[in-house]
């Protein structure tokens, strides 16, 4: 799996994992107090459901362009399916974080819509705090695995064989579909690694273009316990923003600063 995201802010991390059960408010209100907003999950879920929503149907379209939206919509109902979520959810432990009220605990912790609410809720508090570029860094590289697999399945349900290789991850090379937007494509040598190719060809396109270039980096893993996967003193985590002139052009997380900056790297040339 992808390293999880650092939540910066300990009020969000805490209302990500509060479920609705450890206040008991009313689910029939209308509305909370103004002074008083609910402290669960809730709202980090609605947001989060439309945030993965966006982005799977982003992803699907850029590996399989061709096909039509009918098959897209069921090969996103299968992404985002409450098993999935809940099965990585499981993954990277996040249950275990959950606050519930005690009575309840046993049940609503092995509840697998439970689990994939805690998921969506974690999209959305990400969401809100650090914006879209690190949630669909994050979410890219998590899913792919799982838009293939929908693939063959939705295609075998129209009776076609399985036996059609799903598009790969997008190379930094000048044959890859996932360079068509990105300026300056065919410049990186296709042989580099993906843990640098994005930042060794937004380097050359900075240097031919002038501009001034800051990394901002954070150390993310005195914000984040290694459960809710962040990182810890064996395995640090370290969030970076890019700015370009001043502007800021993306953001990435990753085990060290160079992963980090290729990530921030990827999202500044999507922004370019």
């Amino acid at each position: 799996l992808p390293p999880l995201p650092p939540i910066l802010s300990s009020e969000t991390k805490s209302q990500i994992y509060t479920h609705r059960s450890l206040h008991g408010r009313p689910s029939s209100r209308f509305e909370d107090p103004e002074h008083d907003p609910s402290p669960d999950n809730e709202r980090f879920e609605h947001l989060g459901d439309q945030v993965l929503g966006l982005i799977v149907t982003e992803l699907i379209q850029e590996m399989y362009p061709r096909v039509r939206v009918g098959p897209a919509t069921k090969m996103r109902a299968l992404v985002v399916s409450n098993n999935n979520l809940a099965s990585i959810a499981m993954k990277y432990k996040m249950p275990n974080s959950l606050r519930l009220h005690r009575a309840q605990m046993l049940t609503l912790r092995a509840s697998a819509h439970v689990q994939a609410d805690l998921f969506e809720a974690f999209i959305g508090g990400l969401y809100t705090e650090q914006g879209l570029d690190i949630v669909r860094t994050w979410l890219s590289d998590l899913l792919r695995p799982y838009v293939q697999a929908s693939y063959q399945r939705v295609r075998e349900s129209h009776g076609l064989s399985r036996n059609v290789a799903p598009l790969p991850p997008p190379q930094m090379s000048s044959t890859s579909s996932d360079d068509s937007h990105i300026p300056g494509k065919g410049l990186h040598d296709a042989t580099t690694s993906s843990t640098t190719g994005y930042l060794s060809l937004f380097n050359q396109i900075v240097s031919r273009r002038g501009t001034n270039v800051e990394w901002k980096f954070h150390d993310a893993s005195s914000q984040s316990s290694a459960s809710e996967g962040g990182g810890s003193k064996t395995t640090p985590m370290w969030l970076v923003r890019l700015y370009v002139d001043n502007e800021l052009y993306g953001t990435g997380v990753g085990t060290t600063k160079k992963v980090a900056k290729n990530m921030a790297a990827k999202a500044g040339l999507r922004h370019m």
